[in-house]
């Protein structure tokens, strides 16, 4: 029984690093949206923008949105962390 616990819990720790690489592996594209969306070129294409003329541009509330999961993401894996180490 405990065999298959510790196998299990490997199995998680690998799920969990795969998922920070996915994490990392994606940070730069969002750095580069968060460029892009403090950029005069943003606020040129938002302005063009209309019911019939959707272009693939972030609203304001969306982009307001996205940013605060990411800092609420960033915020739980600072929290994480610090709990982590002081059981080490």
């Amino acid at each position: 029984m405990i065999y298959k616990k510790n196998i299990n819990i490997v199995k998680k720790i690998e799920k969990l690093m795969k998922s920070i690489e996915g994490l990392q592996a994606v940070y730069e594209d969002y750095r580069e949206l968060r460029t892009f969306y403090d950029s005069d070129e943003w606020q040129s294409l938002y302005k063009e923008t209309t019911e019939n003329n959707r272009l693939d541009v972030l609203d304001e509330n969306q982009l307001f949105d996205l940013i605060g999961q990411h800092n609420d993401c960033l915020g739980d894996l600072l929290e994480l962390s610090a709990t982590m180490y002081k059981v080490i």
